[in-house]
Parts: C-alpha cells; sequence; structure tokens
C-alpha cells in the first residue's frame, strides 16, 4: 500500500512539475536575429527520427522533425535539452496536407496543445515544400499558418521549399527554409545555392531564410570541404540559423528509412566551431566592407569591440581576393576556429593595411577572419630638423621708422551726417521655402476587434498602419506593428507583423478571463523616417 501511494505521489509530481514548465517564448528581432525567451540564439540543428542520442553527441541545440509527427518529441527533446522544431498537424506530411486541404482544424490544434507549454519547444513546421512535393495552395498554408498561430502566437512557423517562386506564400510563415542540394547533380552546387538562396531571401523580404546544409547522400553525398563551404556561405549570405541535412532523418513520402548519413566525427568538429562562434553570427551587420569577385561571398560582423569577415570561396580553384574595410586603417586579422573542423590556417595572421586585406582562398575555403581593434593611417609627423632654425646673424635688425606726427589741423572732424544709417532693407528676409521638410509620424489604428468587446475562443486583432512619408497612405512605409496583450501594466502575449495585413489570430483560452488593453506599436521604415505610434483598445476576455 505504502508503495503505490509512494507511486501515485511520484506520478502527480511529475504531472505538476511539467505543468509548471515556463512556456518558452521565440521571437524573429527585426535584423532577422532569433531570441528563444528574450536572448539571441544561433540554432544549429539537424533533421532527426529516433537517434536522440546520436544527435545530442553531435552538439547542436536544436532539432528538427520535418516530416512525421512523434507524439512524445517533446518529451525526448526536453530530456536532452534540445529546442524542437515541431511537424505541426496529425500525422505525417501528406496526411497533415491532405487536412489542410479539407481545412480541419482540430487535429492540428490538438497536437499544438500537447507541446505549446513546453519550455524546449522552438516553433512549428507546415507540410514539406508546398509548390514541390505536397501541392499546397498559398490560401491552404495561409489556412493552415493562421490555425496555429491562433493556438500558439508564441512560436514561429516554419515553411520549407526550393522552388523558383515562393513570393505568394510569404504570409504563411514567419521563417523560411530553402533545401536546395545540388551536390553531385549541379556543375555549380555553391554557385547555385547562392542564386536560390538570393531569390528567395528577396521574395519574402524582411522574413529571414536560411539554408538547409546538404549532408546526407539522398542527392549525393557531398564531401567534408564542401559542407563547411555550404555552411559558412549560408552565414556569408545572411542566414541566422542552420539546419542540417541528416544524419538522422526519415525519407519524405514515409518510407521509414532511417539514415545517419555524413561524417559525426566531421559534423560534431564544425558544429563545436559554429557554436564556439555562435555570439560572432548573433553580431551586428558592419557595412564597411566592399570587395570585387563572382566567386567569393563575405560578411562583416561585430562583435565584443572587435569586427569578424567570413569569407567563402565558391570555387574549386584557389582565388586572390582583397577586401577593402572602411575606417580600419591598420591592423592584424588573425584567422580563427578548429583545424579539425576545417580550419587549416587558424592561428595565422594578415595585415589591414590602409584598410586592405589582401589573402588567397584556397578551392572552397572557408575562413573567419578576427580583426582587432582598427589603427588610424598614421600621418607623416615633420622632424625637428626639417624647420629651419633661424641664425641670429641672419636676421638684420630693422632701422627704426619715423612715424609722422599728425598735425592736428589734419584730423577732420567728422560730420554727423556721414554716419550712414543702416537701411531696413539691409537685412535678408528668409524665403519660405527654405524651413527643413518635417516628417509626419506614422499612423495605427485597430480595425477589429471593437472598442469594449468581449472575447472568447479564437480572435482576428486587425490594425491598419501606413505612414505618409512614403508617398502612400496604403501601408506602404511601415517596418513593423508589434501587438500585445497587457494585463494590469503586464505584457501577458505579444506577435510582431513585419508585412500586410498587420494581424494577429490569438487564442484567449491560454489566458485568464478578465479586462485586458490590446495594443498595436507601429514602427516606421528609415526611409519614410523612422517614426513610431501606438494604439490601445479595452477588451474583455470571458471564456
Amino acid at each position: 500500500m505504502k508503495k503505490s501511494i509512494k507511486n501515485l505521489i511520484l506520478i502527480f509530481t511529475a504531472l505538476y512539475m511539467h505543468s509548471v514548465h515556463a512556456q518558452s517564448v521565440v521571437t524573429v528581432n527585426p535584423d532577422q536575429t532569433i531570441s528563444v525567451n528574450g536572448s539571441k540564439f544561433f540554432p544549429i540543428s539537424v533533421y532527426i527520427q529516433s537517434d536522440w542520442a546520436g544527435a545530442k553527441s553531435l552538439g547542436i541545440n536544436t532539432a528538427s522533425r520535418p516530416f512525421c509527427v512523434n507524439n512524445d518529441a517533446f518529451r525526448k527533446g526536453e530530456s536532452n535539452g534540445l529546442y524542437l522544431h515541431y511537424t505541426a498537424g496529425p500525422a505525417c506530411d501528406y496526411e497533415n496536407a491532405a487536412a489542410i486541404r479539407r481545412r480541419d482544424a482540430s487535429g492540428f490544434i490538438s497536437s499544438i496543445n500537447q507541446v505549446k507549454g513546453s519550455d524546449f519547444l522552438f516553433g512549428y513546421g507546415l507540410p514539406d515544400e508546398p509548390v514541390s512535393a505536397t501541392n499546397l495552395s498559398p490560401a491552404d498554408t495561409k489556412w493552415a499558418y493562421d490555425v496555429i498561430k491562433a493556438a500558439d502566437p508564441n512560436h514561429p512557423v516554419f515553411l520549407t521549399d526550393y522552388a523558383r517562386d515562393i513570393s505568394e506564400y510569404k504570409n504563411s510563415a514567419d521563417i523560411f527554409l530553402n533545401d536546395q542540394y545540388p551536390f553531385n547533380n549541379d556543375r555549380n552546387p555553391l554557385y547555385d545555392i547562392k542564386e536560390k538562396l538570393k531569390l528567395m531571401q528577396s521574395q519574402v523580404a524582411p522574413k529571414p531564410v536560411w539554408l538547409i546544409i546538404q549532408t546526407g547522400s539522398q542527392f549525393g553525398m557531398p564531401t567534408n570541404a564542401q559542407i563547411r563551404a555550404e555552411t559558412y556561405l549560408s552565414i556569408a549570405l545572411g542566414s541566422t540559423g542552420l539546419i542540417f541535412y541528416s544524419y538522422d532523418v526519415e525519407d519524405a513520402g514515409g518510407v521509414h528509412n532511417i539514415k545517419k548519413d555524413g561524417d559525426p566525427a566531421f559534423l560534431k568538429n564544425l558544429i563545436a566551431e559554429l557554436k564556439q562562434l555562435s555570439p560572432v553570427f548573433l553580431g551586428g551587420k558592419n557595412p564597411n566592407l566592399a570587395y570585387s569577385s563572382s566567386n567569393v561571398d563575405a560578411i562583416l560582423k561585430n562583435h565584443n569591440g572587435k569586427s569578424y569577415l567570413v569569407a567563402v570561396n565558391k570555387s574549386p580553384s584557389a582565388q586572390t581576393i582583397t577586401f577593402s574595410l572602411n575606417g580600419f586603417g591598420n591592423a592584424t586579422a588573425t584567422l580563427v576556429g578548429l583545424s579539425s573542423a576545417g580550419s587549416t590556417r587558424a592561428g595565422q595572421t594578415r595585415a589591414v593595411a590602409s584598410g586592405a586585406l589582401t589573402d588567397v582562398l584556397q578551392g572552397l575555403e572557408a575562413v573567419i577572419y578576427e580583426i582587432g581593434p582598427s589603427q588610424p593611417v598614421a600621418t607623416p609627423t615633420p622632424l625637428p630638423t626639417a624647420t629651419p632654425t633661424p641664425k641670429p646673424t641672419a636676421t638684420p635688425t630693422p632701422k627704426p621708422t619715423p612715424v609722422p606726427t599728425p598735425k592736428p589741423t589734419a584730423t577732420p572732424t567728422p560730420k554727423p551726417t556721414a554716419i550712414p544709417t543702416p537701411r531696413p532693407t539691409a537685412v535678408p528676409t528668409p524665403k519660405p521655402t527654405t524651413p527643413p521638410v518635417q516628417t509626419v509620424p506614422p499612423t495605427v489604428a485597430f480595425t477589429a476587434p471593437r472598442a469594449g468587446a468581449t472575447l472568447k475562443g479564437s480572435v482576428h486583432i486587425n490594425a491598419f498602419a501606413s505612414d505618409r512619408d512614403a508617398g502612400t497612405a496604403d501601408g506602404a512605409g511601415i517596418e513593423s506593428v508589434t501587438f500585445q496583450l497587457i494585463r494590469n501594466g503586464e505584457v501577458i502575449a505579444s506577435r510582431q507583423e513585419n508585412l500586410q495585413p498587420f494581424d494577429w489570430y490569438f487564442d484567449t483560452a491560454t489566458v485568464r478571463n478578465g479586462s485586458y488593453t490590446i495594443k498595436a506599436n507601429v514602427k516606421s521604415k528609415p526611409a519614410a523616417g523612422g517614426g513610431t505610434a501606438a494604439a490601445t483598445r479595452t477588451v474583455t476576455i470571458a471564456n
């Protein structure tokens, strides 16, 4: 009996401990980086199906479940300390796609409710490749996106594809993934990766696009050098997170063939290097970089008082490249990284002379330079001997020149009329066209719900925002609208929307009943003045 009571206590304790977990909150920042619970985070993930221990041993911090739901996946993620990129829906990709076409939300809401309280949830994945594989229309994916965000507004939604035109899907996700796998299937693989990644970025801007790194043999197994080059190319092109395909993944289409492709030892070392450099990748982008090469791509980042230059040679042949680093003057650039991860020149130094760094990048080489504090370009100081000292004998003493004594009669008495009277017209009058043009603050107003409304269940919060400085009043010129649900001065939930329509599908059942304020904070783009404004409404939640 005592044993049974003890077991019962343990069960209730476990249930209680899970229920009091602090739900993770994952947000996309304006600079496209990711924050988890308010702290910036660089996701490093692999596709995973069953080998949690093996994946964790690689050193990853996130696990991606792209194809099928496993109901205890979030528990596996929690027990292994891995954030989970979860497949939203009742089953596997094709079943989920069918449920979307039927507009059957029940299975999605049920699966989301299982995981949304986890403190290791990272986000939700839509059915894979809606354009290329699961044949979902933009209206289909937008419906699924709205259902997911209504059930859980605190985590991003991911959409994966490689199609040439993804622009119609840009309102269906918060983060986009590009799974272009060209190795052994393309004559210029890294060039092709750049083309596809830049294209998708232009189509869904300002939302982030990450590259899924090919590490599986399904499309031809890349070499370790190719994997490294592809990884750092994605960072040089602006990716703020990484997913490796595969190591441990189920084939698409529900084939249930578990693969463990790639070189785990190399991946472990590469991931260790990436984690070491993650604070650099999350640093601010330094615009003072210029170079001219179609074979090399690079990005300059600031971190902790130093700058870091990430550069990748896409060509299999060596390339001599000069980077122009405006404002650095003379400095020292040190190559950093792990030799076991392919940083074969780590520890070597290169001179930055008058703001220029020249180096030879070997074929497919990816390098990271740490550049010390910049030093101003030295201005030659004249030597003391360069200024001739006058010799005493060379300087003749001038003879006094007689100063004529003015005669009293020679001093004319000034006449009063000789003092000119200033004319009023001599003072220039400012022209009315000279005052600077004043920018007009943006405007924002709620269109739903109405003021004083009583809300229950899933609700649609919508606001219209515009900035006249953008030249139109149709919503142009707006950088973002951040919605907040506020109770007694505390922000209970929030959502940032960067694209029209500016809306938030919110499940009121996730919060307590009572009086709330909903607030829409709008920010203009820098070109429209960078102004801010806000609108509020008071509502009551009563479920």
